[in-house]
Order: structure tokens, then sequence, then C-alpha cells
């Protein structure tokens, strides 16, 4: 799901355009955007002793990692 949403929000669907393309700058920032996301949702499960929740953050982080190629290729390319 969420890949198709990111997806779905760097497709360039503009009109003056011939096809429409990939908003390559904004993929790759929506996947510094999750980084940091998780980074901040960790230490606030951190803070108030939810360690389970931090670990699913850091299962979370592990998958994204693994599939950055496969998600975020297109817009290095």
């Amino acid at each position: 799901m969420l890949e198709e949403a990111i997806n779905v929000r760097c497709a360039d669907c503009d009109d003056n355009t011939d096809g429409g393309g990939l908003k390559a700058g904004l993929k790759i920032a929506y996947y510094y955007l999750l980084k940091k996301m998780a980074k901040v949702v960790k230490v606030t499960y951190l803070e108030r002793y939810e360690d389970d929740n931090a670990a699913e953050i850091d299962k979370f982080t592990d998958v994204l990692a693994l599939n950055h190629n496969f998600i975020f290729g297109d817009a290095l390319y």
C-alpha cells in the first residue's frame, strides 16, 4: 500500500506534459521523510517505555531499507 501511495503521489500528471513522468525529487524526499518520521516515532515510544512498539518501528525501517531500491530505484536512476 505504501509503495502504491508513493507512486501515485509522485506521478507527474500535469496536462502540459506528454504522457506524464516521475517527480523524482519528491519521491526521494518521501524516502527521507519516512526515515526521519520513523526515528521520531521510535524515540517517542522509547520515552514512554513502550519497547514493543519501538521494536515494530525497527522492523519497519529494516523493511524500508531492504526495499529501498525496489520502491525508490526509479527516482534515483
